[in-house]
């Protein structure tokens, strides 16, 4: 038997041998880099909503109505309320106004104006 063999470096595999297998590779990895992007950025995102950023959030979280019984009369505040955020304002006349302080439009958490009421 006679064997041939070739000197130099071994050759690469082009992908225009294999186009189809090689633009379904690049294209899952491409899919699995951008999901995998989307999860964390996501991720992140809602992070904030559940992590207390400061020791108000902590009684929040530990006690939420502590929160709620501290607001004076036209005063209001973001706060953590349990496992959520929660905005809340005291009207004048003593009622209690208690709405989530995740934005209907973007998801982010909404901060507090003492401007606005």
């Amino acid at each position: 038997m006679d064997y041939k063999y070739r000197a130099g470096p071994p050759q690469k595999v082009r992908s225009a041998q294999f186009p189809l297998f090689q633009c379904t590779f690049n294209r899952l990895l491409q899919y699995a880099s951008g999901l995998a992007l989307y999860f964390s950025t996501v991720g992140l995102a809602l992070l904030k909503h559940v992590v207390p950023r400061s020791l108000q959030d902590v009684v929040g979280l530990l006690a939420p109505r502590s929160v709620e019984r501290s607001l004076k009369p036209g005063e209001g505040r973001v706060a953590q309320h349990g496992l959520l955020k929660k905005a809340m304002y005291r009207h004048p006349d003593g009622t209690l106004h208690l709405y989530s302080a995740l934005c209907t439009h973007l998801g982010c958490c909404v901060e507090w104006n003492p401007l606005d009421r």
